[in-house]
């Protein structure tokens, strides 16, 4: 008998011991549950109460849908039960707030058990209703939320476990605050945003003979896989693909184009389309256009090659308030608006670069320094040779031959509740500040850039003359470019 006892034990150890995980900190070992047992445990008691209610004339409303039958609500109760337990066993709750959520699930199923056996029996109508509408409360309490308990950093995960990625560098048009669109030309697709990407085109002998480009459009609307895209270019066509996410980032859907290999472009400007065709209607349709700008210049003038590369100079004239969401996921729960400049430079590392506003003549903000995740390189050019020459057989490097436009973001101290009622960032105001805004941007205090612009009482910006002529997330500023030393002369 002790053996078979012992043997009994010895079983019971190696199941526990096998069912042992280690989460990673702060939850640490755990016991895996046997999310199938309650399962079973709930379709049990769901044929129970079925038989006990017999028709219900009753109704309840859980979210959005009307449910006639609470054995259906018990069904929903098995649904969370089991995924609370694969939730614990996926080390996402922690052993304190399973236990807590387990102990509530018991109470609601005892006495579910003792409501349904109470229906069994002969009871007046009126007995029975009550009994009925108690069953009923006891199913549609809402489920109890789990971030109290729950780490930190697993609590803010989950809490955006269901948004879409949002990407700094693209546009967002989901914010409350959007500058004004043109007008859609029916309701299809429009294309948001384009990004081009410089290629250079060899030839055996002469080296580089012309450039060829990459186009990622970034379309707002809907695409559907077998929807025909194409590209139209200089009298010229080429198939583009869709993304293989019907939506990417941001909420827009990324499409991608890119010319022949082989074909040598020399054109410094090249205007692209987006065309558009659906199974149903396959007349192509442009839903946008955008403009390449090219820099050229002979690089070797001993075979005429030459080396190409983006102008990024439009970009850099203006200066542009974004408002971004305050989350890597979307939506957020509050927005902040940033002032947004292209500035060019050959050497710009160690250099104190910020941006001040004043608001009807008084200071707004201090001095902003820029926002490193949303600060990065646009574009480079090589517009010097890397080695001059000092005689034969001797070359020296050329320091700093290549410009680079850089695009920095200024955050304001402001922000614009976006949804939830959570507490506003720190050190910050809420929008609109409304007047006549003047900012200014400076490269060692040296100003580079000066924007004017209203902001009106609602938070909108009154419209730049040039806003609405293409879509666009960014509301376009009124800009006076000053000269320096500091920076490279625009074109």
């Amino acid at each position: 008998m002790r053996g078979l006892l012992g043997g009994v034990s010895a079983l019971l150890l190696v199941g526990c011991a096998s069912n042992e995980y280690l989460c990673p900190k702060p939850i640490g070992k755990i016991i895996r549950d046997d999310c199938e047992v309650y399962r079973t445990r709930f379709d049990t008691l769901k044929a129970e109460l079925s038989a006990s209610l017999g028709p219900v004339s009753s109704s309840v409303k859980l979210g959005k849908e009307s449910l006639r039958d609470p054995s259906q609500l018990m069904q929903i109760l098995a649904h969370r039960t089991h995924a609370l337990c694969r939730d614990f066993n996926a080390c996402r709750v922690s052993p304190l707030q399973y236990r807590e959520r387990r102990e509530r699930t018991d109470h609601i199923f005892t006495a579910v058990g003792a409501l349904s056996a109470q229906l069994k029996t002969d009871l007046p109508k009126e007995e029975k209703a009550k009994l009925v509408a108690k069953l009923l409360s006891l199913l549609t309490a809402p489920a109890p939320s789990t971030t109290g308990t729950r780490p930190p950093a697993q609590a803010q995960s989950v809490k955006r476990r269901s948004g879409s990625p949002y990407m700094s560098w693209l546009p967002w048009y989901g914010t409350k605050r959007l500058p004004p669109q043109p007008k859609a030309r029916g309701k299809g697709p429009q294309v948001a945003h384009a990004k081009f990407s410089v290629r250079h085109v060899f030839r055996s002998g002469q080296g580089v003979v012309g450039y060829g480009v990459g186009v990622t459009f970034l379309v707002r609307g809907r695409l559907a896989s077998d929807d025909q895209l194409t590209m139209d270019y200089g009298a010229k066509r080429v198939d583009c693909r869709l993304s293989r996410s019907s939506r990417g980032v941001n909420g827009l859907v990324s499409v991608r184009c890119k010319t022949p290999k082989k074909e040598a472009l020399t054109t410094p400007t090249l205007r692209v389309t987006l065309l558009h065709a659906t199974e149903d209607d396959d007349k192509a349709k442009p839903i946008g256009t955008r403009v390449f700008r090219a820099l050229s210049r002979i690089s070797n003038p001993r075979n005429g090659s030459r080396t190409f590369a983006e102008d990024h100079d439009p970009a850099a004239h203006q200066l542009r308030l974004r408002f971004r969401p305050l989350a890597r996921l979307l939506p957020p729960d509050f927005e902040r608006p940033s002032l947004l400049a292209v500035l060019k430079m050959r050497d710009y590392r160690r250099k104190s670069i910020t941006a001040r506003c004043w608001v009807d003549g008084k200071p707004a903000t201090g001095a902003i320094a820029t926002y490193g995740r949303h600060t990065g390189q646009v574009g480079q050019y090589q517009d010097k040779d890397r080695y001059r020459s000092m005689g034969p057989g001797r070359s020296v490097a050329v320091k700093h031959p290549f410009i680079t436009w850089r695009r920095y973001d200024f955050p304001l101290p402001f922000y614009v509740r976006h949804q939830g009622e959570g507490s506003a960032p720190k050190g910050t105001k809420e929008w609109p500040k409304a007047g006549k805004w003047r900012c200014v941007v400076s490269i060692e205090g040296e100003p580079v850039r000066e924007a004017r612009f209203v902001v009106k009482a609602n938070g909108l910006l009154k419209p730049h003359a040039r806003q609405g002529r293409q879509p666009s997330a960014d509301w376009w500023l009124e800009t006076k470019v000053m000269r320096s030393k500091l920076e490279e002369p625009l074109r």
